[in-house]
Parts: structure tokens; sequence; C-alpha cells
């Protein structure tokens, strides 16, 4: 099963993504700066806590078995959505999901830079 991030889970735009991963298949893990009690998702939604969001060595654990990351922090005023992974079947679900949830979003996706 896919692991997917979702930084900003919490918020408007996260509330709506997170199950729609969960429902698709995807295991989801969200991150914030405070630790969480766990809510509704069973086993398909995990949650991590990364106390220091600017230091990259926070993130190690939150990272660990993750396909792609979904940076949500502040998405309610994104202008663009870009989909960055090397995976074709990951891409085209994100791309769906996207779609289907944020019908209005422009979308820009292409390989990972390896």
């Amino acid at each position: 099963m896919l692991r997917v991030l979702i930084t900003g889970a919490s918020g408007f735009v996260g509330r709506a993504a997170t199950p729609a991963f969960a429902s698709a298949g995807w295991t989801v893990r969200t991150s914030s700066r405070t630790p969480r009690r766990p809510g509704p998702g069973g086993d398909t939604i995990e949650h991590v806590t990364v106390p220091n969001g600017l230091a990259w060595r926070d993130w190690v654990p939150a990272l660990d078995g993750v396909a792609c990351i979904v940076h949500l922090a502040g998405a309610a005023h994104a202008r663009l959505v870009a989909i960055c992974v090397d995976d074709r079947t990951a891409a085209l679900t994100i791309l769906e999901l996207v779609r289907e949830h944020f019908p209005l979003a422009r979308i820009h996706a292409r390989p990972s830079v390896a």
C-alpha cells in the first residue's frame, strides 16, 4: 500500500484531502508541530509530530516509507497544485483526487528530479 505524507492535514484543504487519499487506498501520514490524539481513519491514517518544522532532521521519521508528499499547509490560499512524483500510478491518483475535490485549481505535474 502506498503511503502519502500530508502536511497541513488539519487545515481547510487538508481536511478534504486526508479522507480522500485514505478512501482511495493510500495509507495517510499527517504531520504537525504538536502531538495529536488519534482520530477517525483506523489503520489508514497515521500521525507524526515534527516539533521544529524548519529542522530537516525532524522530518526524517515523517518521511520514512513515504511514496509522496502533499504539502497543504496554507493550501486554501494556493493558486496552483504541483504534483512531482516518479510513480505514474501515484501521480494519476493524486491528479484525479485534486480534480475531483478542487476543480478550480490549476495543476502542474511532472516527474521528480533525480
